[in-house]
């Protein structure tokens, strides 16, 4: 694998090194440029690796400008990013039974989404069944910051 500093076009695989929130939130600004709606990304990793972080740098970085929580109790938070995108943000850590079309219903009311899914391996095969562009981050420890990785799966 080979470290870069900005993301290819064809988003492949990349490997990005992480050493501070600040090279966090660049990689999140980075990657906002070049997503496009639908799509679901899928965020793997450890607990405390960053994928919540991530997520919020991602949110502002395409531009909503209120508070972005964690979904761990809510399981599940929207932002509205402009009048006809919203970003969900799931976390399926505590989800405890497989009621999976309940929690994705946005997929039938909305084509234009963008969703970042922490613990996905929880409902995994039925995100992809779903047969939306998938794009999976996974988070790890790395020497004295985070590594993470990027796949496109679409």
């Amino acid at each position: 694998m080979e470290q870069n500093t900005k993301i290819p076009p064809a988003l492949d695989e990349s490997v990005f090194l992480s050493y501070s929130e600040e090279d966090t939130r660049e990689l999140a600004k980075e990657l906002a440029t070049k997503i496009h709606p639908p799509l679901f990304i899928l965020l793997k990793g450890e607990l405390g690796t960053g994928k919540t972080s991530f997520t919020r740098y991602l949110v502002e970085a395409l531009g909503y400008k209120g508070v972005v929580n964690s979904p761990s109790f809510a399981l599940h938070q929207i932002y509205e990013i402009k009048r006809n995108l919203n970003f969900h943000h799931l976390d399926l850590y505590r989800l405890q039974n497989e009621h999976y079309e309940e929690l994705f219903s946005f997929t039938q009311a909305e084509d234009n989404f963008i969703a970042a899914v922490e613990w996905p391996e929880i409902a995994e095969g039925y995100i992809l069944s779903l047969g939306y562009p998938v794009l999976f981050l996974h988070f790890r420890y790395y020497s004295q910051g985070r590594q993470i990785i990027i796949k496109n799966f679409s």
